[in-house]
């Protein structure tokens, strides 16, 4: 699996420095009508949107998210208080010696 992921961000990092490289050229970019124009680099303008894009996308899932995360931190509690009943049940009972029957749980046969 790790292969994998190296495989698919070194395509991803070679295509990103494909980008940079063809998209050198300047373009104007007006926030307001009251501020001047920014002259960036157009890959520049690439980039912060698809940093935008992956912030949002990141905060989503994590929003999405918030009732696992909760179930989960409940079920761990739930888990550690039923460890902590288990040992203090095991530490509470003494060792029991076994019925002398072979077989216990069958029912006993009369002789008749």
């Amino acid at each position: 699996m790790g292969f994998i992921r190296w495989i698919i961000g070194a395509a991803f990092t070679l295509a990103v420095l494909l980008f940079v490289a063809s998209n050198t050229q300047s373009v104007e970019i007006s926030l307001t009508p009251f501020t001047p124009a920014l002259s960036l680099p157009l890959y520049m303008v690439g980039l912060a949107f698809l940093g935008t894009g992956f912030v949002f996308g990141g905060v989503m899932v994590w929003i999405n998210e918030a009732k696992t995360r909760k179930a989960r931190r409940v079920q761990r509690r739930e888990i550690k208080a039923l460890q902590k009943e288990l040992k203090a049940e095991n530490n509470n009972s003494a060792v029991k010696t076994p019925p002398s029957d072979f077989f216990p749980a069958l029912p006993k046969q009369t002789k008749n």
